[in-house]
């Protein structure tokens, strides 16, 4: 799987806590280290898999901040990306720059260009064992990364150029940088007695209480195993051989930690800590869905509006040639001579009654269109927010010789009462999912805070 990803004209790689980063061509060549016939290239890292190129098109970031390539999500050197949530495509060139290179190259006192490669002191552990006199000879820091290439003071030892050294790879853990005399000896700078290997990689005649100490120091799960007394007591006594394979245990397992393949589901999380990981993951993802809904309460009340307008506006366009009408048709019973005839009340009424039937339709029309925009409202954001809405009525007239003249309210729609909404439920969904993502990384770091692990 690569571990790094260019996305543009920028490059990326994940951080601490699964956090998307910047990360520049110079520290991605860097972190690489030399290779056979000079320094590497972005081509040269390209060609073995460990850098992708990501169109940008196909990059989208779900509410939980999850960074996506198309239908699945982003993953760079074992652990998949994420970003803060409401961070935008167009924001990615504002991503925080990944710290880990420099901090090791300000650790060691080296500097570090394409050109130049890695340059500066011995780092602060040679010059104190320099200072303290031991043993005659290169002096310098020797640095393991998690694929076993060995590094001098950031330049790649070759395997000749490691045997001349005489560097025995048990005393330099992965991911560490120790002086020369340690990497050689298993004596670390500052004195400690020293210890020759085996071939069950510890030191002849087992690994006491002094270098326990040193292994703690470079490796956080041996500090977290031998934290306990009667655990450390009780591996002090084995002979090499068992201490040897209780080492290689805990190394296959540091090495699933690191990439995110072990979780310990027997971590007992109390209950306060589950609300706490509730209240966290709704704080997170509430103010988003509730920019959702306002929206959605917004349209809709702006719908029934525009509803209510247009029919009150189409009543008042037709009360005026209804007069008009019942007048013309009084002048032609006058003229007729039939003004006080039976016949002219029955077409009176019928003028009448027709225009309280268009009325009715329009009413009807208007409310049915209503109805449409609710229920689709309903569904979207559940009957408790609809309820929450000004939905007006609709009022219903009445005609007669004199024109139109209230008659009453016309409610438009009242929600079911029982439906939750696509929107509330995905809320719902959101925050359990981001709850259970807190639960699951809390879980890991109780096993092991692997951040210094990174390379």
């Amino acid at each position: 799987m690569a571990k790094y990803a260019q996305i543009g004209d920028k490059f990326y790689t994940v951080g601490d806590h699964s956090q998307l980063q910047q990360i520049s061509e110079q520290d991605i060549i860097g972190r690489r280290g030399d290779v056979p016939g000079g320094r590497a290239t972005l081509d040269f890292i390209r060609n073995e898999g460990d850098l992708d190129v990501v169109d940008p098109s196909q990059i989208t970031i779900t509410p939980n901040g999850e960074v996506m390539v198309g239908d699945h999500q982003l993953a760079l050197g074992g652990s998949n990306a994420f970003v803060t949530r409401g961070t935008t495509t167009e924001q990615f060139t504002g991503l925080p720059f990944n710290q880990d290179f420099a901090e090791y190259l300000q650790s060691t006192s080296q500097t570090f260009t394409p050109e130049a490669g890695f340059g500066g002191g011995q780092g602060m552990l040679g010059s104190a064992a320099t200072q303290q006199g031991m043993q005659q000879g290169p002096q310098g820091q020797v640095y393991r990364d998690e694929n076993d290439n060995f590094f001098l003071d950031g330049r790649h030892i070759e395997l000749a150029e490691f045997k001349q050294l005489g560097i025995n790879a048990d005393f330099v853990q992965r991911g560490t940088t120790v002086a020369l005399e340690q990497a050689r000896t298993g004596r670390s700078a500052t004195g400690g007695p020293s210890v020759q290997p085996s071939p069950s990689g510890v030191p002849t005649g087992g690994i006491g209480a002094s270098y326990v100490d040193e292994l703690m120091k470079v490796d956080p799960l041996l500090a977290d195993q031998f934290s306990d007394p009667a655990l450390r007591a009780k591996f002090e006594s084995w002979p090499a051989d068992l201490q040897g394979v209780y080492l290689q245990v805990l190394r296959s397992y540091k090495k699933k930690i690191e990439t995110g393949n072990i979780i310990n589901p027997d971590i007992e999380i109390e209950p306060s800590k589950i609300a706490e990981f509730l209240q966290q993951a709704t704080t997170e993802i509430e103010p988003y869905y509730q920019e959702v809904l306002g929206s959605y309460k917004q349209d809709l009340e702006v719908s029934f509006a525009r509803l209510q307008e247009d029919y009150n506006k189409s009543v008042g366009r037709a009360e005026e040639p209804f007069k008009q009408r019942l007048a013309a048709q009084a002048e032609a019973e006058a003229q007729a001579g039939t003004t006080f005839g039976s016949e002219r009340g029955w077409r009176e009424l019928r003028t009448v009654q027709s225009q309280r039937s268009e009325l009715d339709d329009a009413a009807t029309q208007a409310a049915r269109q209503a109805q449409d925009v609710a229920i689709t409202g309903e569904r979207q954001i559940g009957s408790e927010n609809l309820r929450s809405l000004n939905i007006p009525g609709f009022s219903t007239y009445q005609t007669s010789s004199q024109g139109f003249a209230p008659a009453g309210t016309r409610s438009l729609f009242t929600p079911q009462g029982n439906l939750l909404g696509a929107v509330p439920k995905q809320r719902t969904v959101d925050i359990n999912q981001r709850q259970s993502q807190l639960e699951q990384d809390y879980r890991r770091s109780r096993i092991l805070n692997v951040s210094p692990l990174g390379y």
